[in-house]
This record gives structure tokens, C-alpha cells and sequence, in this order.
């Protein structure tokens, strides 16, 4: 098992295979679920930011499990396209903004400058790989997968309830960690792609 993605492998793909395979016995299509999976994570973002924040982490939960289904079905049913993986990783995005932004904005005095620096890292970390990928270079290395990165957001926002200050915290790890990962990963790509010249 891959361990930078615990979720994704321990939990999420035991109920998306099932639901996937479920949908492909209907007229369902993998970029239909893609859009509901992009909905599903600015619903959790606007719970955030209205303070539901268990709810808000039952549409992230939700929202990640969507973002395994609508693969697992395309697979299935032989629908993988470019244009499939593109509209993924575009709103994969989104979410991941939404989530960010909706913490930020249930407070925003304590969370607005350490947000805007967390949530940039993690745009660099996605960017690293898509680009390396871009110009040939397999670039999975790093410690804040996505997977990590949403583990932390989980555990922050439960912590929360008991502390007040976990958020920021959670999101002083992810910038450090998110930050720290785009490193590693455009030195990993600039040396794969020296070594190619």
C-alpha cells in the first residue's frame, strides 16, 4: 500500500468501487459525477464557513469519496479521457480552495494571512507535479499528497471543537509541509530533467 495515500487506499476506494460499479448499470457518466464531486466540496467549504463544521466534514468526506467513484467508474466502463482527467484535477482544485477558504472565512482575523500562505502551498505542490508531468518527468515524490493534506484538514477541524486554536496550527503543518513538498518536488524534476539533456 502506497502510504502517502492512507485514506484514498483504506478508506475511500472500499465504498467507491462498489458505488462505481453500481452507477455503471446506469446511464451515469464519470464527468456527471465529477461536477456532483466539485458541488459536494464548495457545499463543505460553505458549511465551514458558516460554522457547521461537522457537516461540513460529512460533504468533504463525501466529496472525496465522488473523487475516487467518478475514476473507478470511467475504468469500468472504458471512459477514461483527457478531457475527463482535466475537468478532475481543475475542480479538484476548487475544492481544495473552498475548503481553505471556508475555514478562513468563519475567522478571518486569526486565519487570513496563515490561510492565503497554506492554501498557495498547496496550489505549488498540485502545479510541481502537473508541470513535471507536462515535460516527462513522473514527479510522485513529496510527503503532502493530497490525501495528507485533507488527513490534516479532518483532524483540525475535529480538534477545533475542543480547541480554538487547532486550524491555525493545522495550517502552519500544511504550508510547511505544502511549501517544503514543491521544493522537493522541482528539484526532483530539475534533476530528472538535467539528467534527460
Amino acid at each position: 500500500m502506497d502510504w502517502r495515500y492512507p485514506l484514498t487506499n483504506c478508506i475511500y476506494r472500499p465504498i467507491s468501487r462498489p458505488l462505481a460499479g453500481l452507477l455503471a448499470t446506469h446511464a451515469v457518466t464519470p464527468n456527471s459525477v465529477t461536477y456532483v464531486t466539485g458541488l459536494l466540496g464548495i457545499a463543505a467549504g460553505l458549511l465551514f464557513a458558516t460554522d457547521f463544521l461537522l457537516l461540513g466534514l460529512v460533504f468533504t468526506f463525501l466529496t472525496m469519496v465522488f473523487d475516487c467513484v467518478d475514476g473507478d467508474l470511467a475504468r469500468i466502463r472504458s471512459m477514461a479521457t483527457r478531457r475527463g482527467s482535466y475537468l478532475d484535477s481543475f475542480l479538484d482544485r476548487v475544492v481544495d480552495a473552498a475548503l481553505v477558504l471556508g475555514l478562513v472565512v468563519a475567522d478571518p482575523t486569526h486565519l487570513s494571512l496563515i490561510g492565503g500562505f497554506t492554501l498557495t502551498g498547496m496550489f505549488l505542490v498540485s502545479y510541481s507535479r502537473t508541470k513535471a508531468e507536462a515535460v516527462g518527468v513522473d514527479c510522485r515524490v513529496g510527503l503532502a499528497t493530497r490525501d495528507v493534506r485533507l488527513l490534516i484538514i479532518f483532524v483540525a477541524v475535529i480538534a477545533s471543537l475542543l480547541y480554538a486554536e487547532a486550524i491555525y496550527y493545522a495550517f502552519l503543518v500544511l504550508m510547511m509541509a505544502s511549501f517544503g513538498t514543491a521544493v522537493h518536488r522541482a528539484a526532483y524534476s530539475m534533476k530528472a530533467l538535467s539528467s534527460k539533456e
